[in-house]
């Protein structure tokens, strides 16, 4: 009576174990279902799903101990020999797992789900075409996952038949929930490949049905939606939730955009020791940004204690991965002497591999110092340069423009003078937008153009910059460019004066000894205006 009553209510056990387990609480299933072993230890339901349950946590040595309980309780369960024989084949033990697949193919020939396992196994050990024929047969049997497999297997040959017999078997998958298929039709719309139109809003809904059912790429890439804001509206803590689900789940990407966030503070609040922590753990994967940004953390003592020999680590092993800021980095760590051993031969060495591979912080360093050494070494800056304005280098544009104006490593040339120049002007340089006024004023390499030069001095003085602010007023107090307004020039002289412009210091006390009482005072009430504006 006490057997019976003890298997009741092990079966009551099993019974909510599995609700938990199909609704993704892995943990209180395992719980559950620990307790009705203890009733009943021999009964094979229970060890199926605690091996399930251990699959999904991916504890596979658990997983094997139970797949191996639940054959001694039903040696002739095609399915447990399956499960056992798929976790196997993905730690590589190939000949005990065909020992166990062709149990399960003997055990169960018609069985999709056996079929799906063989399947996949037979890809592992790159047997393509037999694995086609199993997934198929199983994929014909309306089991979504064996659809995802086949469509994925479809998808990696070249002939367009079968990329399209794959999307449509991803579709079939996808119209019964399986979260592969649903994943990699967003991939696809995502990017417009494989044939598919590219569509944001459809690839995030998608990401959402993949998401929820617990696939971690599927996390990642929603996060990544809406921290960019394509196809849903922008929303850093969403993406921060996501990456966190995903990041808690084992994908690396996921880790270090999450020690992004906490670095930044983008949709959760800054905490420098959370970032630290994901980008370590991403790191000891192999992630090279995660690499290069623990390794800038311990080199700083942010997030934790300064570590130097733990920083250099970390930064040699991205730069190595191919980390372009990382080898930057590490050259500069080594230049200067600070936190590494001061070697000029592997700080060279280090930046020149940074910038070969494109690094612009890295192309401009070499340039300047080029350029400082001058003589023979300017064609050497002028190519640096070249290579970091074409990415787009404010600084890099800023630079170029001046050595074409005074042709050092290039040839003279006013009308590449003012191309570089007004780039580097358009992205917000603020040396440049000046100099771009003046050249606009002198009409050098482009026609001259009054009211363009007063623009652009208006454009550098309303963000502080004195010289700006003298040539502004100079454009008031003669009506070049702008209408004549003389306590408007009076106004930006006096704010010239105060940034410390000593030619503005002089020109100030002249103009307003010439001023009339109410001029100076409407000049003042500008300037009160301004720095209120402004939040001075």
């Amino acid at each position: 009576m006490g057997g019976r009553k003890g298997a009741a209510c092990a079966g009551a056990w099993i019974a909510l174990g599995s609700a938990l387990l199909a609704r993704g609480r892995t943990r209180r299933a395992r719980t559950v279902l620990q307790r009705a072993l203890r009733r009943d230890p021999d009964a094979p339901r229970a060890h199926e799903l605690l091996a399930r349950a251990s699959l999904r946590q991916r504890r596979h040595a658990d997983a094997e101990r139970h797949l191996r309980a639940w054959l001694r309780a039903d040696p002739r369960s095609a399915e447990a020999h399956a499960d056992l024989g798929a976790l196997l084949s993905l730690r590589g033990e190939l000949q005990r797992a065909e020992w166990h697949l062709q149990q399960a193919t003997g055990l169960a020939p018609r069985d999709a789900r056996v079929a799906f396992v063989l399947g996949v196994h037979l890809e592992r050990l790159g047997r393509s075409e037999a694995a086609r024929a199993q997934l198929l047969r199983a994929a014909r049997r309306g089991l979504a996952p064996a659809q995802s497999a086949l469509a994925s297997l479809q998808a990696r040959r070249a002939d367009t038949r079968a990329r399209r017999a794959a999307l449509r078997w991803w579709i079939r998958a996808a119209g019964a929930g399986d979260a592969d298929a649903c994943f990699q039709l967003g991939v696809r719309f995502d990017t417009g490949e494989g044939g598919l139109p590219q569509d944001p809003a459809r690839a995030a809904r998608l990401y959402a049905r993949a998401a929820r059912a617990g696939l971690a790429a599927a996390q990642h890439n929603l996060g990544l939606l809406y921290a960019q804001g394509r196809g849903v509206r922008r929303d850093d803590a969403r993406a921060a939730r996501w990456y966190a689900r995903a990041a808690r789940r084992g994908e690396v990407h996921a880790q270090t955009n999450l020690g992004c966030c906490y670095a930044q503070g983008t949709g959760v609040p800054q905490d420098l020791a959370r970032a630290r922590f994901w980008f370590e753990r991403a790191a000891r994967r192999g992630h090279a940004l995660a690499q290069f940004n623990a390794g800038v953390l311990c080199e700083s003592g942010e997030g934790g204690p300064r570590e130097p020999v733990r920083a250099l680590r970390w930064l040699r092993n991205a730069a190595r991965r191919g980390c372009a800021p990382a080898a930057f980095y590490l050259g500069v760590l080594h230049e200067i002497g600070d936190s590494a051993p001061r070697d000029m031969r592997k700080a060279r060495r280090w930046q020149r591999r940074a910038a070969d591979q494109g690094h612009a912080p890295a192309q401009l360093h070499l340039a300047e110092r080029a350029l400082a050494a001058g003589g023979s070494r300017d064609r050497e800056a002028a190519t640096w340069l070249t290579r970091a304005a074409a990415q787009g280098h404010a600084e890099a544009e800023y630079l170029l423009a001046f050595l074409h104006h005074q042709g050092r490593g290039v040839a003279s040339d006013p009308r590449r003078t003012f191309w570089w120049m007004s780039r580097a002007a358009h992205r917000g340089h603020l040396d440049a937008q000046v100099c771009l006024g003046v050249l606009y004023t002198r009409g050098e390499g482009v026609r001259s153009d009054p009211e363009a030069a007063a623009a652009w001095f208006a454009r550098a003085a309303e963000r502080g910059d004195a010289p700006a602010q003298r040539r502004l007023a100079r454009c008031y107090a003669s009506g070049v460019g702008v209408p004549l307004d003389v306590p408007e020039a009076f106004k930006w002289l006096m704010l010239a004066a105060e940034g410390g412009d000593a030619r503005s210091r002089r020109l100030c006390e002249a103009l307003g000894a010439e001023l009339s009482v109410r001029e100076r005072w409407e000049a003042r009430r500008r300037v009160a205006e301004w720095r209120k504006q402004a939040g001075a």
